[in-house]
């Protein structure tokens, strides 16, 4: 490059814009850094209340779970308490029911309303209706004679719906004093082609008829007037 055409106005000149430059640019520096600052500290004021939105967010939300909580336990609380009422209820009911039935501890139940005895458990499977008789009649719970295949009323009056235990799968409905091992019982009425019985279950025609010879237990009962000297 060539210097001799330079002289003092020139350097002065181009010194003058350096300088008008310079104040450009520190002022645009300044700017920048200014508006730079001023980002930052939006920044820090959004982040703050982001931070305050999330916090409040957040109060709120367990402050909603604490209730619905609150809720679903006072709900659960609830039906826990109705659901003892009702098995208190029941039992009650069941207690009622059987207070009139007398354990005998020796294989037999009293009932003092009908005069009745029951053995306390049927013959353990199911049999024929004439095979059911003549197990009855041989029976001999409690050192007692005069056993007998009960009639259909009789049966009927053992039968207690809402009160019922498992007996081998089935919900049977009756004392817990007497143990059935299925849910139908044979009873007295035979007319040559069909049997009577007793179903001890819900949801049937409770009483049955079935031709003969059929299945069901035998549940021996006798009228309480024997003793034990009448062996």
């Amino acid at each position: 490059m060539r210097y001799e055409n330079i002289n003092a106005g020139t350097v002065n000149t181009f010194t003058g814009l350096f300088e008008q430059y310079a104040e450009i640019l520190a002022g645009l520096k300044f700017q920048i850094s200014r508006m730079k600052s001023d980002v930052l500290e939006q920044s820090s004021e959004l982040q703050d209340l982001v931070n305050y939105c999330r916090q409040e967010m957040t109060v709120q939300e367990v402050g909603h779970c604490r209730d619905e909580l609150g809720s679903i336990q006072k709900r659960i609380t609830e039906e826990e308490r109705k659901r003892q009422e009702e098995l208190n209820r029941k039992e009650e009911e069941r207690k009622k029911r059987e207070v009139w039935l007398i354990a005998n501890n020796d294989g037999t139940v009293t009932d003092p309303r009908t005069g009745l005895m029951w053995a306390d458990r049927d013959n353990g499977h199911d049999i024929n209706w004439h095979d059911a008789k003549k197990y009855c009649e041989s029976y001999r719970g409690g050192g007692n004679k005069g056993w007998r295949i009960p009639t259909e009323d009789e049966l009927m009056g053992l039968y207690q719906s809402g009160n019922g235990y498992n007996a081998n799968g089935y919900t049977v409905y009756t004392t817990d004093l007497i143990h059935l091992s299925g849910f139908a019982v044979w009873a007295s009425k035979n007319d040559g082609s069909s049997a009577a019985g007793v179903y001890f279950v819900p949801g049937l025609q409770v009483r049955f008829r079935i031709a003969a010879p059929g299945f069901g237990l035998a549940l021996p009962v006798r009228t309480d007037k024997y003793s034990f000297s009448d062996n």
